[in-house]
């Protein structure tokens, strides 16, 4: 990039190590990438999805583990505070069992669990706390980099 010739010559330069670098990329699974929204809502069932796509419930799995790191479950789980979250700035209700109930909890205890586990924040400290954001992105970082 030094010897390129002016912002245009090394934005054509980081264009083709970029475009080199991306191109033996593979398509997104279209099973996965078709399952992430519905992940996304409360009731996600393993068993509809891989009667929806004509798999077995084990090639789902499977399919998961190659394109996201993990299985669909737990991709669920890792979302279902994001969706808490969500709601709670939505003005989902007055207190935190309306919240668990809508965001796809069985109670309060169990999201009091997970968002204790994954974020290391009580409920009420994710909903309020100027950190939450940050919280949750935390979820998907590698576990190589520094947490916020």
């Amino acid at each position: 990039m030094a010897a390129a010739e002016g912002v245009r010559g090394r934005l054509i330069v980081l264009q083709g190590v970029l475009g080199a670098r991306l191109g033996g990329l593979r398509a997104a699974d279209p099973v996965v990438a078709g399952a992430v929204p519905w992940l996304a809502q409360a009731g996600f069932r393993v068993e509809a999805l891989a009667r929806m796509a004509s798999l077995s419930p084990r090639q789902v799995l499977r399919r998961f583990h190659d394109w996201v790191g993990y299985g669909p479950k737990t991709l669920q789980r890792v979302l279902r505070p994001q969706r808490s979250l969500l709601l709670a700035k939505a003005g989902a209700g007055p207190g935190l069992a309306s919240l668990a109930a809508a965001a796809g909890y069985a109670d309060q205890a169990h999201m009091t669990r997970d968002v204790g586990e994954l974020a290391g924040l009580a409920p009420r400290q994710l909903v309020t706390g100027g950190t939450a954001t940050l919280r949750m992105s935390d979820l998907f970082k590698p576990a190589s980099l520094p947490r916020a």
